[in-house]
């Protein structure tokens, strides 16, 4: 006769049986999240699908949505690093640089050390017209990278706004001692000659750059800004009509003119970041 307790054992195995009831154990005293932890992973959750939906917003060229989601993500975890970047990131790029300064400000206090965020913090606070606030960002870059030259690059600017010529330039040749084929740093080069009123040497470096390889309508445009600033607006119409019609051509004319007449400080900001003494 076979007993129910024979039956058991032939189905269920010692080591089966084993197995079993210590699953049963584990599941027993596996620990129960938390309301507060749910919340948690369900915000985790929201803020890394805003970023994705954000990326996915600015890689089909809607920035302002992007970074609207950037935005929301960033609320939601203000503990991370990512929202910050990506925001700073996009608000530098449609030119919202108080959104991008603040972005870039939260990031480096999270981050203190981080070159990139302190080269973003730097670029916004340029734009913002704060060079003094900006050398020291691009200061702490440099410290934490200092072979890479957009450090010295944004130091050279920084120290051009603050009227600083002679000292901007010895950081664009820093940068160029580091990176000699940066068509930035040679551009901006030029352009600190010709602040600094040195217009042959400025158009040397910016013909140079000109026709370097890679060089494009922003280099010659450059050289032509030079030759209206040093007078000929001769020599800087033909270099404009290589890019531009001529109404453009006609409307730089009057802007070189209008540079002319600027402070060192203001024609410095109009140079540099593209503003005039109202913008």
């Amino acid at each position: 006769m076979i007993t129910p307790s024979l039956i058991f054992r032939r189905i269920f195995p010692a080591v089966a049986l084993t197995a079993a009831l210590l699953s049963v154990a584990a599941c027993a005293t596996d620990k129960v999240p938390t309301p507060d932890e749910i919340k948690q992973d369900n915000a985790d959750n929201r803020a890394r699908q805003l970023l994705r939906v954000g990326d996915a917003s600015r890689a089909g060229g809607d920035s302002a949505s992007a970074l609207a989601f950037y935005q929301r993500a960033q609320a939601m975890r203000p503990d991370w690093d990512a929202p910050y970047r990506r925001t700073g990131e996009t608000a530098l790029a449609l030119g919202m640089a108080a959104e991008a300064a603040e972005a870039y400000t939260r990031l480096t206090a999270l981050a203190p050390d981080d070159p990139a965020a302190l080269l973003g913090l730097g670029r916004a606070l340029v734009a913002l017209d704060r060079p003094d606030e900006a050398a020291d960002a691009f200061t702490r870059a440099h410290e934490a990278a200092p072979q890479d030259h957009r450090a010295l690059n944004g130091l050279g600017v920084a120290r051009d706004l603050a009227g600083d010529h002679a000292g901007a330039q010895r950081f664009y040749r820093q940068g160029l001692a580091l990176a000699p084929d940066s068509l930035s740093l040679k551009n901006n080069l030029g352009l600190s000659l010709a602040l600094s009123g040195k217009f042959a040497d400025a158009i040397q470096t910016l013909g140079d750059a000109a026709k370097a390889p890679g060089a494009g309508p922003r280099a010659r445009q450059n050289l032509a800004l030079v030759y209206g600033l040093s007078g000929d607006m001769d020599r800087a119409a033909k270099i404009g009509r290589l890019d531009l019609s001529e109404s453009q051509v006609r409307s730089n004319l009057k802007r070189y003119e209008t540079l002319r007449k600027l402070s060192d400080k203001a024609r410095a900001r109009a140079v540099h970041t593209g503003q005039g003494p109202d913008g």
